[in-house]
């Protein structure tokens, strides 16, 4: 069975739908996963050994640009991604759901209209998932993945998942288990500030590790 991940954006998002992919091998050791992704997200996946392949897609700079030319030349490129059994849209926009109506000649699977982020996505799907957004995101996709491959991922198997991040970048990290901090996001309703981290990291008594991707958040960092 070839399967398809629709989810473009943005990096949490992405990480967080990428624990679901262990679970899908685990019940369909022999599918083909491909995932489908934003060209600037492309590294946060390499190196998965349950992905097949990543196809990538700048509808980014389409936004910026605002360009027809632009966007046609990104349709037809998903043309040539070829035809999936499945295609799960882990995003629920109109603009993902248009992706995966491009690449599925079969089955589409995504969130029903009250409970994808862009109701009018749910148009597309064959297969309506209903779990309210207010949600806990992993457990989103944990249902989506389990319904749209009639299979069972429980609260206890997410507790217990495995790692699925994987980097071939030569870091120094400690050899006992660590925290790592995340200490920026797109929405500034959602950052810590310096103060709280600190005071999390005196709690947890535990080696900790920051990440960073901007030069504001590298400040923050160190």
């Amino acid at each position: 069975m070839k399967i398809a991940i629709v989810k473009l954006s943005s990096l949490g998002d992405i990480v967080h739908t990428m624990v679901v992919l262990q679970f899908i091998k685990k019940y369909h050791p022999n599918s083909e996963i491909d995932w489908i992704v934003e060209e600037r997200y492309k590294k946060v996946l390499e190196g998965n050994p349950n992905i097949n392949q990543i196809h990538t897609l700048n509808l980014q700079n389409i936004k910026q640009n605002k360009s027809l030319k632009l966007l046609m030349l990104e349709l037809a490129k998903i043309k040539k991604f070829g035809y999936y059994d499945l295609v799960i849209d882990f995003q629920g926009l109109i603009k993902t759901a248009i992706v995966a109506k491009y690449i599925s000649t079969k089955k589409i699977v995504g969130f029903d209209w009250h409970s994808a982020r862009e109701g009018f996505a749910s148009l597309v799907y064959n297969q309506k998932v209903n779990i309210g957004y207010d949600k806990n995101t992993i457990v989103r996709y944990a249902k989506l993945a389990s319904e749209a491959l009639n299979i069972k991922i429980t609260l206890d198997d997410l507790n217990s998942k495995e790692a699925y991040l994987f980097s071939k970048s030569k870091v120094s990290v400690p050899k006992c288990k660590y925290v790592v901090f995340v200490v920026g996001s797109t929405w500034n309703s959602r950052n810590y500030p310096k103060e709280k981290f600190i005071k999390i990291a005196n709690a947890l008594k535990k080696p900790c590790l920051v990440v960073w991707g901007t030069d504001d958040e590298r400040k923050k960092a160190e």
